[in-house]
C-alpha cells in the first residue's frame, strides 16, 4: 500500500514528466516549485523535518529564481 509520501513523490516526479520530461528549465518551474512546497507540507505532517526542509528549500530557490525576491509569492514557503 502506497504511504502519503510515496505518493506525493510519485505526483512530483509526474508533474516532471509532464513538463516535459524533467529538464533544467521544467525543474524551475513555478508548477514544480509549488509540488515541492506540497511535499515539504506532507513531510511536516509527518514530522519528517529533514526533509520537509529538503523540500522547502528547493521549493523557495525555484520561487526567488521565477519570480524574484521582490515578489509575494515565495513568502508561502517561510510562512510555515
Amino acid at each position: 500500500m502506497a504511504t502519503p509520501t510515496t505518493t506525493a513523490t510519485s505526483l512530483l516526479k509526474s508533474s516532471h514528466t509532464a513538463l516535459g520530461g524533467g529538464t533544467r528549465r521544467d525543474n524551475e518551474s513555478p508548477e514544480v516549485a509549488d509540488n515541492y512546497n506540497n511535499l515539504g507540507n506532507t513531510h511536516l505532517a509527518q514530522a519528517r523535518h529533514k526533509a520537509a526542509l529538503n523540500d522547502y528549500q528547493k521549493a523557495l530557490a525555484i520561487y526567488l529564481k521565477v519570480y524574484g525576491d521582490m515578489h509575494p509569492k515565495w513568502l508561502i514557503v517561510i510562512a510555515i
